[in-house]
């Protein structure tokens, strides 16, 4: 057999392969039975992804290659990987409520995550220009559906568009480094890049300009980082939180070996790059999140300022960098998936909190609620969070405080009002909610 015709050795991309059969299989699954196969679309999703986690982790170790060098198997691409998988398969676990509505039931959603995480994989073991670019693109074109998911609202179409224009802009700047790249070098090969790039030359230093341009988009990094709050924001927030995990771990990846493997030889210039960018996102993301009242819009700017810290490994341009930029996306993803299984589960009966100001009072009216929300051992009320435990019992000062504000209500509802101040602070009809649950709590322990 000739071997340029031979097949390639398909062992290093199986949890790829695994994860995109999957796919079309539910894919067709569902065209044949709608939005009815939500549940099992939802379901079988988790087990892919924990299947093709299964396979990362049984790679043997070392470094393996396949399609021509193109693609690449070591430890780094396992590790991130694994983060990757991790994300993904916690975030349909935290959608099957949202999911569950009737109104809301699109057996593309968990379709689509599984072939985000497959276009994230190949991310990940990307080796050269043309990999890396094909790895981007089905990952960034699932995100673009995923993030206006939510027909109905307005606001979730208006997010998806959003992405889908500035995430086009930044695929071209993207794609036309690379071939800046690629005729500055005459190689798409990153081992290629790296040996042809000791001449230097101008082209060839455009083209690491936008190409890094096109990735500090998908990182959200600063100065591209304008589409991120009004996404995390329309977008529903489980897929805020898809966003927020999963495609940030590859992103970073294949900023890191792009940078390290690609470009060792001219590091002082990507360099000054990295140092800009990675400032820039740390010192926006902590200015900017002061002014935020929407929740998600603070956890936009708390990803912005996160992925500045994560690029300060980057910017050192050493082995330690690497390692730190490993550790703190590892930390990273654990964080940020726990804030957001909170913030998902904080509902009213008139739908999810997203505003800061729908949190008053939480820390007075339910202490130990506070307290045990990290664990998940709180159950969600109208009006405020409910802890499960029927020993915390509300003292008689806390009693009296929520039967007088009981009072208050009724004295400026009969004058008409809505909202209105009381020692000092804003009062409005959670609030209310809120005394009355722990006024009846106080008379069943027998306080008042």
């Amino acid at each position: 057999m000739n071997p340029a015709s031979a097949l390639p050795d398909l062992a290093p991309a199986l949890p790829e392969i695994v994860l995109a059969l999957g796919a079309l299989v539910l894919l067709v699954i569902g065209a044949y039975r709608g939005d009815r196969a939500t549940g099992l679309a939802s379901g079988a999703a988790v087990l892919l992804l924990v299947a093709a986690g299964v396979l990362v982790a049984l790679m043997p170790a070392g470094k393996a290659t396949t399609f021509s060098g193109s693609f690449v198997v070591d430890d780094y691409a396992r590790f991130f990987k694994l983060l990757a998988l991790i994300g993904s398969a916690v975030t349909v676990i935290l959608s099957s409520e949202f999911m569950g509505q009737v109104e809301r039931r699109r057996f593309e959603y968990p379709i689509l995550i599984v072939l985000a995480t497959t276009g994230m994989l190949m991310l990940i073991s990307a080796a050269d220009l043309i990999a890396l670019y094909l790895g981007l693109e089905l990952m960034s074109l699932s995100l673009y559906v995923v993030a206006a998911i939510d027909r109905e609202r307005l606001r979730s179409t208006e997010a998806g568009l959003k992405y889908f224009v500035l995430g086009a802009l930044s695929s071209g700047m993207l794609l036309y480094g690379a071939s800046l790249i690629y005729g500055s070098t005459g190689t798409v090969s990153f081992a290629g890049i790296a040996e042809a790039a000791r001449q230097g030359g101008l082209p060839l230093t455009f083209g690491l300009v936008f190409l890094f341009a096109g990735l500090c988009f998908k990182v959200s990094a600063v100065p591209f980082h304008m589409w991120t709050p009004d996404v995390y924001e329309g977008a529903p927030t489980p897929v805020t939180a898809f966003f927020a995990a999963a495609p940030k771990v590859a992103a970073i990846a294949a900023f890191v070996r792009v940078a390290v493997t690609a470009f060792p030889t001219i590091a002082p210039q990507w360099q000054q790059i990295v140092v800009f960018v990675s400032i820039a996102s740390m010192v926006l993301g902590a200015f900017a999140a002061i002014g935020q009242r929407n929740i998600k819009r603070l956890m936009a700017y708390s990803s912005i300022g996160h992925m500045g810290y994560a690029l300060i490994g980057l910017a050192a341009g050493t082995v330690e960098g690497v390692q730190g930029v490993i550790i703190y996306m590892a930390i990273y993803v654990a964080m940020t998936l726990g804030t957001f299984a909170c913030i998902i589960a904080m509902r009213r009966e008139e739908g999810p909190v997203e505003q800061i100001s729908d949190l008053a009072g939480l820390a007075r009216e339910c202490r130990e609620g506070v307290a045990m929300g990290f664990a998940g051992k709180i159950s969600i009320h109208p009006g405020q969070i409910e802890v499960i435990n029927q020993e915390f019992t509300p003292s008689k000062a806390e009693a009296e405080d929520a039967l007088a504000l009981i009072a208050a209500f009724e004295e400026h509802a009969k004058k008409g009002a809505g909202a209105f101040a009381w020692k000092g602070r804003m009062m409005d009809q959670p609030h209310l909610v809120g005394a009355k649950k722990i006024a009846e709590r106080a008379r069943r322990a027998g306080v008042i």
